[in-house]
């Protein structure tokens, strides 16, 4: 027997996600524009390897050089770190994009399939009780808007027995 999700259940996963979701989009930022400036530092980079290969007899201008280097290379990894956090902020909030997906379809009403209502027959009887049964499970399928999606899907199911019970009945009396 599988176990069924209440709609209780879906309401507190999505409050849950709603909260997560609020702190990711704050995470999510410019990856492209990151990794720009990351080629950016890291040409500058070449250009100060250069200039010490070119001026290596020059202590001074060397070492304010290579602590250049050392500043851009923690920008680097800096921006690397924020990327990996705003790719995987990214992902969380497609996974919870889907989750508001499967949250819609599960806990609005799905809508009516007027093709397997219309198609069961109406079917005069002349026992009262079963006619006025018949008759409510009828209005009860027609009114699908006002009924929660539980009884509407017993009432069909309702609906078609009885009408299989009345067809079954009336061929057995006809043959």
């Amino acid at each position: 027997m599988k176990n069924k999700a209440t709609p209780d259940l879906f309401d507190l996963l999505k409050s849950l996600v709603d909260h997560r979701a609020k702190k990711l989009r704050y995470r999510v930022q410019d990856v492209n524009g990151m990794e720009k400036r990351i080629s950016e530092l890291q040409s500058q980079i070449y250009n100060l390897q250069q200039f010490i290969s070119n001026n290596r007899y020059d202590r001074a201008d060397t070492r304010e050089a290579e602590s250049e280097i050392a500043g851009l290379e923690s920008e680097i990894s800096s921006l690397t770190q924020q990327i990996a956090a705003a790719k995987s902020a990214r992902a969380e909030l497609h996974s919870a994009t889907r989750f508001y997906q499967i949250y819609d379809e599960a806990i609005k009403p799905k809508p009516i399939n007027t093709r397997t209502v219309d198609s069961i027959p109406y079917v005069y009887v002349e026992n009262d009780w079963l006619d006025d049964t018949l008759d409510s499970l009828r209005i009860t399928l027609d009114n699908r808007k006002y009924v929660s999606p539980e009884l509407y899907e017993q009432s069909l199911q309702d609906y078609q027995d009885l009408m299989t019970r009345c067809i079954r009945n009336g061929e057995e009396r006809q043959g």
